[in-house]
């Protein structure tokens, strides 16, 4: 079991993750927590600042609220999948939604993880790191 928690360890210094959400409290907590689970993490509240972000080092993975302030979080996915750097780039989607209809629409859009809020502590790094252990070992 040690050998797999170095790995796990290792593989996530090696990631970066970029995080867009509009309140800032729930955004460093969620940063917070990657951080120490050995991720490098990025912050946004707009869809201008998540694209200044990713200009600037192209994440691995994108963490996005349904409800970014003014913007939808989902006009932010359509606008990912709209530039050629980042269209091939996963995103989980956070949302206070348990809407079926709303689940629904960000798996059609790709989505790869789809998290209710309030979420556990631990659990947004628990789903990540599950996320790039499917992703990395088929």
């Amino acid at each position: 079991m040690e050998n797999y928690s170095k790995s796990v360890f290792k593989a996530a210094e090696k990631r970066n993750i970029l995080v867009v959400e509009g309140q800032a409290l729930v955004r460093r907590a969620i940063m917070a927590e990657l951080k120490r689970g050995g991720f490098s993490v990025e912050g946004a509240d707009s869809c201008r600042m998540a694209q200044m972000q990713t200009d600037k080092c192209t994440p691995d993975l994108v963490i996005v609220n349904s409800d970014v302030g003014e913007e939808s979080g989902f006009d932010i996915v359509r606008n990912f999948l709209l530039w050629p750097s980042l269209r091939g780039i996963p995103i989980m989607m956070t949302s206070e939604s348990h809407a079926t209809h709303q689940i629904l629409l960000a798996m059609s859009m790709g989505i790869v993880e789809y998290i209710t809020l309030p979420f556990a502590s631990g659990e947004i790094l628990k789903r990540v790191r599950k996320f790039f252990r499917l992703t990395t070992t088929g």
